[in-house]
């Protein structure tokens, strides 16, 4: 896998708070000669009846114009590449169609207006969950520059998914990586058996790193951690308390058994956490129904 010529998309609903996840899209379109697309859901309004005269309507291309004038106030011209205007749908729908043509999807967590609140819970958590690609959630302090990255895993194929891309990031940035895993103190009802659980967890982890990261050894550090309540307040706390850039996460969101079990983890993560979090789905199969959306 290689992240060469990334394809990026930025939905917009020309707020200022959903222009954050521009920069941290040029940073990543720097990396790796990429190029980031701008677009917007545009709803015309309804008209009036008969004989109030009609508002005036704005053209697609006026639309597409305005969004590559933010686009150039945020982007440096040689990795802006087009606007899109998606028409009618919902705005999660109008974003994770979008994503089919795209290799990674910047949204902010927070937004308004065209994109109905970019509220986790409601759109961006929809883009989360379905996307075809990955997905960048940035709140307010983007990525730039980029040092310390946290990377998680439960040892399962999933989560695994989630490693080419840290590599990736970590061998063009330059930034360490931690691999980190997470059991809860309450599955063990000795202290012996989490030591053992430990030393055997810390094993995996380095046969992990023997097999997806041996070019870059020298950047990560791993770890296993145990958590006193649940894995996602680990994954938070730690967050909070150490210096992370970006933290990056394996979703699966096919079904809603899948979500709930890695997916909403994630999610919680995005929601409770100032960093940026790069949420990986593997390219879908199945189709999300249309009540999802």
């Amino acid at each position: 896998m290689t992240l060469k010529n990334l394809k990026i998309l930025v939905p917009t609903d020309f707020s200022e708070r959903s222009f954050k996840a521009l920069r941290p899209a040029e940073y990543l379109a720097q990396l790796f000669d990429g190029t980031v697309n701008i677009m917007t859901r545009y709803e015309s309004k309804d008209l009036p009846s008969f004989p109030s005269p009609p508002p005036p309507q704005k053209s697609k291309e006026e639309i597409e114009e305005e969004l590559l004038e933010v686009a150039r106030k945020y982007i440096d011209e040689k990795y802006i590449g087009k606007a899109i205007v998606r028409m009618g749908s919902t705005p999660s729908k109008a974003i994770v169609d979008e994503s089919k043509n795209h290799d990674l999807v910047s949204i902010t967590t927070h937004g308004r207006g065209g994109f109905s609140r970019l509220l986790l819970g409601s759109v961006t958590e929809k883009v989360l969950r379905f996307s075809y690609t990955p997905v960048l959630a940035v709140e307010d302090e983007g990525i730039r520059p980029l040092k310390n990255i946290l990377v998680t895993t439960d040892f399962s194929k999933n989560s695994i998914e989630a490693f080419p891309y840290a590599k990736e990031i970590a061998k063009a940035s330059g930034a360490k990586l931690d691999l980190l895993n997470i059991a809860v103190k309450d599955q063990f009802t000795k202290e012996k058996d989490l030591e053992n659980q430990r030393k055997m967890r810390q094993d995996m982890l380095k046969e992990l790193i023997d097999e997806n990261f041996s070019d870059i050894k020298d950047q990560i550090r791993a770890e296993m951690i145990a958590a006193e309540t649940s894995i996602h307040e680990a994954i938070t706390r730690r967050v909070n308390e150490k210096d992370y850039n970006l933290v990056i996460m394996s979703t699966l969101g096919r079904t809603r058994l899948e979500y709930l079990r890695l997916g909403s983890t994630t999610s919680y993560v995005a929601k409770h956490v100032k960093t940026a979090v790069l949420s990986i789905n593997p390219k879908r199969k199945v189709e999300p129904a249309p009540e999802e959306l």
